[in-house]
């Protein structure tokens, strides 16, 4: 239990994981004095079709973090590609 304990304060990479995080373009909106959180990206095809990924609590949207750049890139996501 005492590693357990140590590793997320002292041996968790946070800043990594806030990276990760903010490649997306996050939002908040208020929905029936609801706060919602969600991520909008922007498909970079000649002729992109919208799409709405949701999920809920006590999901989070991370569980699509993979497949975003796959469904928004019409290269397959590739990271090297310089987006507009």
């Amino acid at each position: 239990m005492e590693e357990l304990v140590d590793y997320w304060p002292n041996r968790f990479d946070w800043r990594a994981q806030e990276a990760e995080l903010n490649r997306f373009c996050h939002y908040t909106a208020d929905v029936d004095r609801l706060g919602i959180h969600f991520i909008h990206e922007r498909g970079t095809g000649p002729d992109p079709l919208p799409i709405i990924l949701t999920h809920g609590w006590p999901d989070t949207f991370y569980r699509y973090a993979k497949i975003i750049p796959l469904l928004t890139d019409p290269e397959g996501g590739n990271p090297e590609r310089k987006r507009s």
